[in-house]
């Protein structure tokens, strides 16, 4: 893929380099590190590199503005998600597990959104990734805070949603690694926070399952271009994220 095939909406565009925070307790000890990154909300390993976790943010951030220019995420959940992880493969993201399904609930009683992706990926995550993904869902429960207000206001609508929770991490040989679970769907009550939204039984949505790994040498190719094409849009709608600490 050539750097110029990369398109994005151009306005109030700046060109200059996103240096991603660090947790808070870095001075104190690893850990791991969350980030509002538009409609998906991610949680880095400690171990993954600050270079890397730049990588990991453009590059997501990139694909998901991408596809918003060319299909309404919540209206058009199927061919924005279609998009959006063809452009991750373009920069270099190499799918090692997919899974797409529809949502289709056969219970009498509405089911709370965060109970169904954490049933959802119960088979899909490992345990310490299921971890994270607990942690991850209970950060995001205070709408009055400012990363939370962000993820909903990029994921969903008043009856729509499309949202996705990863973790991230990188091994021995500094290849990095991302496993995320996507959940598109519609409901007939207003939608304050996609996490706790309430769905009915029959056919709702779409989830699906995705891991991937970074290569290195195609993402290295398109780098410079993506973090001039994103500007200040890295600035805006990506935020920190504190998970709480463990009990």
């Amino acid at each position: 893929m050539q750097p110029e095939a990369l398109i994005l909406p151009t306005s109030h565009i700046t060109h200059h380099h996103r240096h991603w925070p660090h947790s808070r307790t870095e001075d104190a000890e690893l850990t791991e590190h969350a980030m509002i990154n538009a409609g998906q909300a991610i949680v880095c390993s400690a171990i993954l590199d600050e270079q890397s976790k730049q990588d990991v943010m453009n590059s997501i951030l990139f694909a998901q503005l991408a596809a918003s220019a060319q299909y309404d995420r919540c209206s058009q959940p199927k061919d924005w998600y279609q998009f959006y992880t063809n452009i991750l493969g373009n920069v270099g993201w190499v799918t090692t597990q997919h899974n797409i399904e529809d949502i289709v609930l056969d219970k009498d009683q509405p089911v709370r959104v965060d109970q169904f992706i954490i049933d959802y990926l119960n088979d899909k995550m490992d345990a310490v990734q299921l971890a994270s993904m607990k942690r991850l869902i209970t950060a995001l429960q205070n709408v009055h805070d400012l990363s939370v207000k962000l993820f909903c206001s990029s994921a969903a609508t008043d009856h729509q949603a499309n949202f996705q929770l990863g973790a991230c991490t990188q091994d021995t040989n500094k290849n990095v690694t991302i496993s995320f679970g996507s959940i598109c769907y519609t409901t007939t009550t207003t939608i304050e926070n996609p996490l706790f939204a309430t769905i009915l039984h029959g056919k709702c949505g779409i989830a699906s399952f995705q891991s991937m790994t970074l290569n290195e040498q195609i993402y290295g190719r398109v780098r410079d271009t993506i973090v001039q094409k994103l500007g200040q849009h890295a600035e805006k709608l990506t935020r920190d994220l504190i998970l709480p600490s463990d009990t």
